[in-house]
């Protein structure tokens, strides 16, 4: 880490700070448990889904979940990883149109195909590089503010997400995952703020984001690519105007007012139609929308005597939409985006979300100043939660019709209520006590 503070006159102030990090992380260790072994609880049939008796163990193409302490007694301990550095060996299916009844695996086996090379390292391997300039200047008892920073990340991790044979030994190594993350990010802020003792204070500034990140991968069986592939690159980019004003009606009331203007872009490219031969890619598929949003928050601010005071605020929080990526990978298939019926499917699209606020509150210092109380009731009216819900995502691949992934979708409408109590005490200059409640009342009430 460097940094570098400048400061030329008592008006003018500038900061330089640098740092880089470099992480080398072996491959973590934990207990495997068998799957489905000694599941107790929620246990569901093949094909139906119905939940048995949750008395019964889970059958072994079920899911289900284990209830009660969870020791080791009984299970063994994993420790060896197999050896990806020396490359995996898969038996591809001879017949890949014949399936069995009880799912999608091939009735024979053909020959074992070893992947040309193994992966250069088991765990993480990390570079991080991080930036930032910041000048502060008084003009006049006027306050500028101006902030650059820079991020760069290459993450690459290789992991053994079972450490076991994946549906037998025609997927061998389709748990096996290589992957690597190019991450840069570049932000500017400038703000200007009046004088801070006059009885209508204000601030005014604009905000600029630009993240890309571009993902490789590379699948350890010999069903899929050798090499590290590139399989997509994800674009994000914010523009922003905000500002604020505090009027102080009274000496004791003050109306304050905030408000924030953005746009926001999300891109997403996904390279398709691999030719496994060359390791290029042909057509790609974009995911791209632009969204527009206006946050603002009304407060106001009574000091009824010098040590209490009460405000209450309205504010609206938005955030701006997306998609969930999983969606727009490369071996995705052109049923990802269609529903059983033939309409639309919109899980692969996030809806922004808003969330409007009413809080009212009061502060207080007592005994001299040596008990402090807050408390706030506020509710919350929020749109379009974003939630996540594990969904299968259909592939082009044949032998894997679907693949399970965690994905984020919207709730219709949710309310929250709450209130929040801090008290404390200082009782003597080395004893201080302090007490804080928190109460929620959550509830989804449509649209799920």
């Amino acid at each position: 880490t460097f940094r570098l503070d400048f400061r030329p006159t008592d008006s003018f102030e500038l900061k330089v700070k640098y740092e880089r990090g470099d992480a080398a992380d072996d491959h973590y260790s934990y207990l495997f448990i068998p799957p489905n072994e000694n599941n107790n609880c929620f246990n569901r049939a093949p094909g139906t889904g119905d939940i048995l008796d949750p008395n019964g163990v889970a059958g072994t193409r079920s899911g289900g979940f284990i209830c009660g302490p969870l020791t080791d007694s009984g299970f063994s301990n994993v420790i060896n990883i197999p050896n990806l550095l020396r490359g995996v060996v898969t038996r591809p299916p001879s017949t890949p149109g014949k399936n069995v009844s009880s799912g999608n695996l091939p009735t024979s086996i053909g020959e074992p195909i070893p992947t040309p090379k193994g992966v250069p390292f088991l765990g993480l391997r990390a570079e991080t590089r991080r930036f930032l300039t910041e000048m502060n200047w008084d003009i006049y008892d006027y306050a500028l503010t101006a902030r650059y920073s820079h991020s760069f990340s290459d993450t690459e991790y290789v992991r053994d997400l079972d450490r076991s044979y994946a549906l037998g030994p025609a997927a061998t190594g389709l748990f096996e995952s290589y992957r690597k993350e190019l991450n840069n990010d570049d932000s500017i802020e400038i703000r200007l703020g009046s004088p801070g003792d006059q009885f209508i204070r204000w601030q005014i500034g604009y905000y600029f984001f630009d993240f890309d990140q571009d993902t490789y991968q590379r699948d350890l069986n010999g069903f899929a690519r050798f090499t590290l592939t590139d399989v997509g690159k994800q674009f994000t980019r914010n523009n922003a105007i905000f500002g604020s004003i505090d009027w102080d009606i009274k000496d004791n009331l003050t109306f304050s007012f905030e408000g924030r203007y953005a746009e926001d872009e999300k891109r997403r490219i996904s390279a398709i139609d691999r030719d496994p031969s060359s390791e290029t890619f042909g057509e790609s598929l974009t995911a791209e929308d632009v969204w527009y949003d206006f946050s603002p928050r009304v407060s106001l601010t009574w000091q009824i005597i010098d040590d209490i005071s009460t405000y209450a605020q309205w504010a609206v929080g938005k955030k701006p939409g997306g998609f969930n990526f999983p969606f727009f990978d490369f071996d995705v298939g052109p049923d990802a985006f269609i529903n059983a019926d033939g309409s639309p499917n919109t899980e692969p699209f996030i809806d922004p979300e808003e969330a409007k606020t009413y809080e009212i509150g009061a502060k207080g210092t007592f005994l001299d100043g040596r008990l402090i109380a807050n408390t706030a009731l506020f509710y919350i009216d929020w749109k379009n939660q974003a939630v996540n819900k594990s969904t299968c995502i259909p592939l082009k691949n044949p032998l894997l019709p679907c693949e399970t992934q965690n994905i984020v979708v919207n709730v219709g409408q949710s309310e929250v209520l709450g209130a929040e109590l801090e008290i404390s005490w200082f009782v003597t200059e080395a004893l201080s006590l302090t007490a804080a409640y928190g109460f929620t009342d959550s509830e989804i009430t449509g649209g799920f």
